[in-house]
């Protein structure tokens, strides 16, 4: 959906302060594409500029409200340097979407991925996640978006067990798969989610 072209599906959105990361490609554009057709404003993070400018030029384009906001997600500073420029342009950030992730490791037997591509990926994909957490959480929830004991209450009421999972739920699982009492199995996908995974 382009922005305009249709009623929005999420009236809610309309005016709230929205940061992608990783938003200059894949994923990550089509998520700003939605997200500013709803009338969310949008701080489209990358690290390419070219691509930044892109993206938020298309937004605007199309009546969407856009900034960029260049920087490396894998570097603390520049993520608490995104997060102020995003606050001083947009204002505080009430949706957050990590979509950073990758690195240089590929497919293929473990014994053949360079140690230096393993830990491009990590850093690529969880690194980037923890820091743009770490600057961007504690004033959201100051603000009352995400606070932890509300997040637990809305997960819970989604699953149809009524209850979030605990770590003997996951335990129990494995050490079934483990034993003896699993060897007919194989090709299994074991959904331990209280019914919330459904096909």
């Amino acid at each position: 959906m382009q922005a305009n072209d249709k009623v929005p599906i999420y009236p809610d959105l309309a005016g709230k302060v929205a940061v992608v990361t990783g938003g200059s490609g894949g994923i990550g554009v089509a998520t700003c594409r939605l997200l500013a057709a709803n009338g969310a404003r949008v701080a489209v993070n990358g690290r390419d500029q070219a691509r930044i400018d892109t993206v938020v030029h298309a937004i605007r384009a199309t009546g969407g409200e856009a900034i960029g906001a260049a920087g490396d997600c894998t570097d603390l500073t520049a993520v608490e340097w995104m997060r102020q420029q995003v606050e001083q342009d947009l204002g505080p950030a009430e949706v957050l979407a990590a979509f950073v992730g990758g690195g240089r490791a590929r497919p293929g037997p473990v014994a053949e991925v360079p140690e230096q591509d393993w830990w491009s990926t990590v850093d690529g994909s969880l690194t980037a996640t923890f820091l743009t957490l770490k600057s961007f959480l504690a004033g959201m929830i100051v603000r009352g978006r995400g606070a932890p004991q509300e997040w637990r209450e809305k997960m819970a009421a989604a699953v149809p067990l009524g209850r979030l999972g605990t770590p003997e739920d996951v335990a129990g699982a494995a050490v079934f798969l483990a034993s003896d009492s699993a060897a007919w199995l194989t090709g299994v996908t074991l959904d331990v989610a209280g019914g919330y995974v459904m096909i």
